[in-house]
Parts: structure tokens; C-alpha cells; sequence
């Protein structure tokens, strides 16, 4: 991650859909180089506001800056510059990979080289099946190709809404793949918005949570995450006692028992080999020790309703 200008500087912005208040006075910033992740429940704002970035929905208020350019008054020369896959890709079916590329490669004023093209299939690894109907592609496959129709023009900046809705566990994962790579070995500036939270913690440099449409947080994992909050599961061979032997060996740390049996404890990740070593040495034998996924608790001690992974909609 660089610590240029930034790309995008988005304030004080808004969106109303008559009486409802979709986005609420919105103010973050992406910085050159980063995979900026929108994270929020369903209907928290974040398909709007990227609809406002793309400039698909006019602002009810606020300012959007992008390359240092306000979309208002530059949208053309912005837009240029921007690739962007909103839900899923829109492809013709009934052309083969490489066809649909050379359309869009057309629609966006591109003189059409065929070695180009090929290069940016094999970037998302379709390259053995350029020839093949898109009806054919998997679901994993078609938002890939989608990724590599946003990138046909080389853009700086590249968008993408929810890009692993709907995927299976190797579509995620190749979809994960995907965007560090444009963002580590093309260069790209990349901002994505999911409902998974896993997905957002494995590949975002900064991130904003945003929930009921207002920004609750913005800033990098390392800032967000206190490493002490690590909540640490613990099962052992006897629970009752270790916790009881935890508890007066560390007198500042927060443990409860949990209503399967095991004890949690919240605990530095640096500090976990030595907590094990103290369990063993004072005769307890551990069962199991599972760190919590850390961006998951914080983000449910931030936003007001429990995660709704199973329905999108905004």
C-alpha cells in the first residue's frame, strides 16, 4: 500500500430514496494502491454509495472526488479510468470468452488486439477456455470473465459490488486470488464491498464498516483490531480448575466459562504460546484452543443486528 494522494475522497455524502435515507453524510477516503473494503450488512448503503462512485445514481448531497477530478463536472474523463463489476456480470451467453471481450473491448473505443485480450483472460485464468460459450462457464467463471471485461482498458481503479454473491467455496476462493493479484502484481487500486466479513479480512488493506447507512469506522485492520481482544476458546481437561488457576496467575484478563463447558479468554495473539505453556506446566492438558475470527466479533460489537448472510438486498 502507498502512501499517495488518494483516488477517491468521497464527503459529506448522501442519498435519499424519498422518505427513506439510504446514505447518511459519508465521509472516507481511498489511498493509491489499496483494496479498500466496504463491509455492512444487507441494506446497509454500500451497492448505493457504489452506484454513487460510478456515478449510476446522483447524490441527494455531498462531493465525490475521484483522481483528484469531481465526478460532477469530470464524470467522462473519471469513468475512463475506472473498471467496475456491479452483482453479477452482464455477458452474452451465447459468445465464446474471448468474443465478449472483444465487444466490450470495441464498446469502449479500443482498437481490438488479439494478444491483449488473451493476456487479460489468462489474468483471470480462462485462458483454456477463451473459446468456449460463456453458457457453459460456471458461476465463478462468468463473474471472472466479468472482471476481465472491467479490465480490458487498463483502468487505475476497479470497483467491484458483492463480487463473490452467489459463488461456491473455489469460486470465493478464486475470486480472493483475483483481487490480490490485480492489487499486488498489476498495480491496481481495487475497492470491493461484501456482506463476508472473512472475505474482506483476507484480502483488505483499509476497510469501512458502514451500517444503516452511516460510516460506524473506517481505517486499516491493524488499527481496528486491538490484538488483546483476540477472544480465545480454551477446552481442557478440566476447565473449572484451570480457569480458577488462570484467573489468579492473570488478574486483568477478562475469562468466562461458556455454556458448552470451555472457557474463553481475551488475550494478546503474542501471549497465546505462553498461556499454553502455563496450562501444561500447572498439570492441565488442553483439548483445544481456537482464536476467534477477530473482525467478526468486532464487527458485530459495532453494528446494532446480528449478520444476515443469506439475503441481498439493498
Amino acid at each position: 500500500m502507498s502512501n499517495n494522494a488518494p483516488i477517491i475522497e468521497v464527503s459529506g455524502l448522501s442519498r435519499q430514496f424519498g422518505l427513506f435515507q439510504a446514505v447518511k453524510d459519508l465521509n472516507f477516503s481511498v489511498m493509491e494502491g489499496d483494496v479498500y473494503g466496504f463491509l455492512g450488512q444487507n441494506g446497509a448503503g454500500k451497492s448505493t454509495t457504489i452506484r454513487m462512485l460510478l456515478s449510476l445514481l446522483r447524490p441527494s448531497s455531498g462531493s465525490i472526488r475521484i483522481f483528484g477530478m469531481d465526478l460532477r463536472t469530470h464524470r467522462r474523463d473519471i469513468l475512463h479510468k475506472v473498471g467496475a463489476v456491479i452483482e453479477s456480470a452482464d455477458l452474452y451467453t451465447y459468445l465464446s470468452g474471448y468474443e465478449n471481450m472483444e465487444i466490450f473491448a470495441r464498446l469502449s473505443g479500443l482498437k481490438v488486439d488479439r494478444s491483449l485480450l488473451l493476456r487479460k483472460l489468462d489474468e483471470v485464468g480462462l485462458s483454456d477456455r477463451s473459446n468456449d460459450p460463456v453458457r457453459n462457464y460456471s458461476q465463478g467463471m462468468r463473474q471472472r470473465l466479468g472482471i476481465a471485461v472491467a479490465m480490458v482498458h487498463d483502468p487505475d481503479l476497479i470497483i467491484l459490488d458483492e463480487p463473490t454473491n452467489g459463488l461456491d467455496p473455489q469460486g470465493i476462493a478464486d475470486i480472493r486470488r483475483l483481487i490480490l493479484s490485480l492489487s499486488r502484481e498489476h498495480g491496481k487500486t481495487v475497492v470491493v464491498s461484501s456482506h463476508l466479513l472473512s472475505e474482506i479480512e483476507q484480502v483488505a488493506t483499509r476497510l469501512l464498516i458502514m451500517d444503516k447507512g452511516r460510516k460506524v469506522v473506517e481505517g486499516s485492520l491493524a488499527e481496528m483490531l486491538d490484538p488483546k481482544q483476540t477472544v480465545l476458546q480454551l477446552d481442557t481437561t478440566d476447565n473449572a480448575g484451570c480457569l480458577a488457576h488462570l484467573q489468579s496467575k492473570y488478574p486483568g484478563y477478562t475469562m468466562a466459562t461458556n455454556p458448552a463447558g470451555s472457557m474463553s479468554i481475551s488475550i494478546s495473539r503474542t501471549e497465546i504460546p505462553d498461556l499454553a505453556t502455563e496450562i501444561m506446566q500447572a498439570g492441565f492438558g488442553i483439548r483445544a484452543m481456537v482464536p476467534q475470527n477477530a473482525l467478526e466479533t468486532y464487527f458485530l460489537s459495532i453494528t446494532k443486528d446480528h449478520l444476515h448472510v443469506d439475503d441481498h438486498q439493498h
